[in-house]
């Protein structure tokens, strides 16, 4: 993970993948699987509920948004040309 994306959000590297695989399209229980193995194990509620939780912590809310705004401005410019 980049450091400056470290230091202006602290987020672990699993929140980091957690966000991105949310924005390749990801449902929040499969990006939550996929960023963290261990839940693989865990009861699909349980599972929803960390997703859930983990989607409305305030420093992954705001590097979501940020990624949506990249992932905006790449499809503007590439409809430009």
């Amino acid at each position: 993970m980049n450091m400056k994306i470290k230091e202006k959000y602290n987020l672990t590297r699993s929140q980091e993948m957690y966000a991105e695989y949310l924005m390749q399209g990801y449902s929040q229980r499969k990006a939550y699987i996929l960023a963290y193995p261990e839940a693989k194990d865990m009861k699909p509620s349980t599972v929803d509920l960390l997703a859930y939780k983990l989607f409305h912590n305030s420093n992954l809310k705001k590097r979501y948004d940020e990624l949506c705004e990249m992932r905006t401005e790449e499809n503007i410019r590439k409809a430009i040309w």
